[in-house]
């Protein structure tokens, strides 16, 4: 299988080795400020994140700091504050052997250590609120609070500063006498202590003796007090013990038992965040999880069998939608779906889960509760924590010694992906915890994979933003392979195959909107005795599906009837377009291209003697379900003519000025208007200016992408090759294809780029290797649009 390669930003760290220091004063703020929120970004327990990440991922800098590490008795899920600090616990060594456990602020500019404070809980997960304070639990003795005994911090997230604290003890039992053990936050991982916030309400859950406390302690006064203490007696468990905020911030949700039977039920509350009043309560297995949904909850039962099952909330009481059983219970020889559910995720209308045995990452619907899509991950065996989605939906996991990955929440779909550089990321990274994703797509990784710190090692960060990608196989047929694979990197998933000769682009030129996004192009060498290529043929069979559809661009002149009767003889359906000229292949595609999308009134007129026009035109017609038709004479050709009427076609977009597409063609056209440049460069800016933004609206340009083709002839006039094969990525990925020539950047495009006014690059994936698009134009183009224009 083919990987991309990718290289860093001019200027981006690629490997720095830090000693832990405490940051003498505040770091600046982003612009804005950053929800808090647990550990998953939200109160709610979905792991969403307010961040939309890079389209592209870059490694834009690795971290270590020898003196810190994690282990399992640490909260190993971190946040992010205000000022976009990622914060965790972890534990010091000293000079004496032994170990200290603090919170640490990292900053996410460069992975350095913005502030740290010690003796704090590390199996307590702090929490961050969105006006600039985080809350913590410290375990007493580092002079934090008054009494120097446990308690919980108010911090000031700029510098770690402590503003406010609260010590009170929590009783064991209600009537006993509070002692200095309290309060505690104990546990670790899903199972440790949180602290939660709803508005102006901290909450926390507490464990001694095998009893639980719920505990509200009010922010909104001069100081820290107890508004509510609510008591379990003989609440035991090994259970999901989070408390779970409503998206209305008035109630929550926890799951308890009374009692120590093992006939006593488990029950999950709905509670009030002013009171800790008890509202109602309905019976549940054993909680792994609560995700909280406008309207209701998600709730994950991991014992056999294991089910997801959604509630809706009538008034405060709970009512049963849906539920499914995902893993089978042989022993009850009771029938599952044959997935294992871990660490949901909240993505519009669907939830996203890991399989920890890491077969996959799947989608359940909120509607159903049924499968809707699954992704298998490369490598096989994912170990990381939970995914996280961002704001645009973007799923990201980590897999085992893979860096970073990242799928289309709607379709499961590879988005992209850091493979897996061992310089990048230290040999043997292991991203097992992914933070919250931060508002200029930083997405960062946590390595807690050493239990003790060692030297030279201890705790590892890894940031992933906006970078830059290239598909560089050997020659054009590889890559048109590496596209395929990066569009469908699971077997059997392709909707089609567009199949084109490799050496004339004459019957491929209108091809592009056959592909759209669900199909690949590929190439085979042309010619009436040519047999099909043997790469081609291999990547065929793994990417479409039995009985799948191959369509072949151009007459048996152009490939061979051997490849056809081969391919259907492989049990695929084959459609050929062969017209006796390139203008009647380009109608035949497009009697197809507007089957596919009935009620389309527009097309796309471009040059057959050419392609830079109709493959960079096709692409975007790939995107809206608009055919490329094309002129080679004065006059639109008979059958061209005769297409437009027959389909009612209203609209048609000449691409190229007059020397390509001549004036009376245009004329001749329904609704005709021109799109043109002073040449092929302008004409394509044109295209992603004037065209695109019918697909992608006008995004922010911190989240733009481009796909990077040479447009010249300039080299073994295989350039069209690279352009073509990438339309249905440059749909996919919602990527304009930008123009270049081998070793030059045209001003045209830069002149595009610079009206966009980036201030940081764009992402940007390089179709062909350094002979086709040298990496000096890609630094031009990274070094031009980082400047703001």
């Amino acid at each position: 299988m083919y990987l991309l390669t990718r290289r860093l930003r001019p200027g981006a760290v690629a490997l720095a080795v830090t000693i832990v220091v405490a940051l003498l004063g505040p770091l600046p703020a982003f612009a804005g400020p950053l929800p808090g929120g647990s550990a998953a970004g939200s109160s709610q327990g979905d792991f969403s994140s307010p961040g939309a990440g890079p389209t592209v991922a870059g490694l834009e800098w690795a971290v270590q700091h020898p003196q810190l590490g994690r282990d399992g008795s640490h909260a190993t899920q971190v946040i992010r504050d205000s000022e976009g600090h990622v914060v965790l616990n972890a534990h010091e060594s000293q000079p004496d052997g032994t170990t200290v456990d603090v919170l640490v602020a990292i900053d996410a500019d460069d992975g350095s250590v913005a502030w740290q404070l010690d003796n704090m809980d590390s199996g307590c997960l702090p929490v961050a609120s969105d006006d600039g304070f985080v809350y913590a639990f410290t375990t007493g003795g580092a002079g934090h609070t008054v009494a120097d005994l446990p308690g919980i911090l108010e911090i000031d997230a700029a510098d770690g500063s402590v503003v406010r604290a609260w010590e009170g003890p929590v009783t064991n039992t209600p009537g006993d006498v509070p002692d200095d053990g309290n309060p505690a936050c104990l546990g670790g991982d899903l199972d440790s202590g949180h602290l939660v916030l709803a508005g102006d309400m901290l909450m926390f859950n507490q464990r001694r003796n095998f009893d639980r406390w719920l505990v509200g302690i009010d922010l909104s006064g001069a100081d820290m007090t107890m508004a509510w203490e609510t008591y379990f007696d003989g609440w035991e468990g090994s259970f999901f013990p989070r408390l779970v905020v409503a998206p209305d911030e008035a109630s929550f949700y926890f799951p308890f038992r009374l009692g120590f039977d093992t006939d006593t039920p488990n029950l999950l509350g709905v509670f009030d965040v002013a009171t800790g009043a008890t509202l109602s309560t309905i019976e549940v297995g054993d909680v792994a999880q609560v995700v909280a949904l406008d309207g209701g909850i998600v709730v994950h039962d991991d014992a056999f069998p294991e089910t997801v099952t959604r509630y809706d909330r009538s008034g405060d009481d709970l009512v049963e939608d849906w539920s499914v059983v995902y893993e089978r219970d042989d022993t009850a020889d009771q029938a599952g779906l044959g997935y294992w559910v871990d660490r949901l995720a909240l993505a519009d209308d669907v939830i996203v889960t890991v399989e920890p045995s890491g077969d996959s990452v799947f989608a359940i619907s909120l509607e159903t509760g049924q499968p809707v899509w699954t992704h298998d991950p490369t490598p096989s065996f994912l170990n990381t924590g939970e995914p996280k989605v961002d704001a645009k939906g973007t799923v990201w996991y980590s897999a085992f010694g893979f860096g970073l990955s990242a799928v289309d929440s709607r379709t499961g779909d590879l988005v992209t992906t850091t493979g897996d550089d061992p310089d990048a990321f230290f040999g043997d990274f292991r991203g097992e915890r992914i933070a919250p994703i931060t508002d200029d797509g930083r997405v960062i990784m946590v390595n807690t994979a050493f239990s003790v710190p060692a030297s030279g090692v201890g705790l590892q960060l890894a940031a992933v933003s906006q970078g830059t990608a290239r598909l560089d196989a050997e020659t054009p047929d590889d890559v048109a392979i590496q596209i395929c694979q990066l569009l469908f990197p699971t077997d059997d998933t392709a909707g089609g195959i567009v199949l084109a000769r490799n050496d004339v682009f004459a019957d491929a030129l209108a091809g592009a909107p056959l592909a759209g996004d669900d199909a690949c192009i590929l190439y085979t060498d042309g010619g009436p005795d040519i047999p099909l290529d043997t790469d081609t043929r291999a990547e065929i069979d793994r990417a479409l599906p039995d009985g799948g559809r191959v369509n072949i661009l151009g007459s048996e002149n152009a490939v061979s009837a051997a490849v056809e009767q081969e391919l259907r003889d492989a049990g695929y359906e084959v459609v050929r377009f062969g017209g006796a000229s390139r203008v009647e292949t380009a109608v035949e595609i497009a009697v197809e291209v507007l089957r596919q999308h009935p009620g389309t009134t527009e097309a796309l007129l471009a040059t057959g003697n050419n392609f830079p026009d109709s493959v960079l035109g096709g692409a975007f017609g790939g995107a809206v379900g608009q055919p490329i038709l094309l002129t080679v004479g004065d006059d639109l050709h008979p059958a061209t003519a005769q297409l437009l009427a027959d389909e009612n076609i209203t609209s048609t977009v000449a691409l190229g000025g007059s020397a390509v597409v001549p004036d009376a063609a245009v004329n001749q056209a329904p609704g005709g208007r021109r799109l043109a440049g002073a040449n092929r460069f302008e004409t394509g800016a044109l295209i992603a200016s004037d065209l695109w933004p019918e697909v992608i609206g006008t995004p922010d340009p911190a989240t733009r992408e481009f796909i990077v083709v040479d447009l010249s002839n300039s080299r073994d006039g295989d350039a069209w090759t690279y352009a073509l094969a990438s339309a249905p990525l440059a749909v996919r990925r919602g990527a304009p294809q930008l123009g270049v020539e081998p070793t030059r950047l045209p001003q045209e495009t830069q002149d595009f780029l610079d009206a966009i006014g980036f201030t940081t690059p764009p992402g940007l994936t390089v179709v062909g290797g350094v002979a086709v698009v040298s990496e000096a134009v890609v630094t031009q183009i990274e070094e031009g649009t980082g400047s703001g224009g």
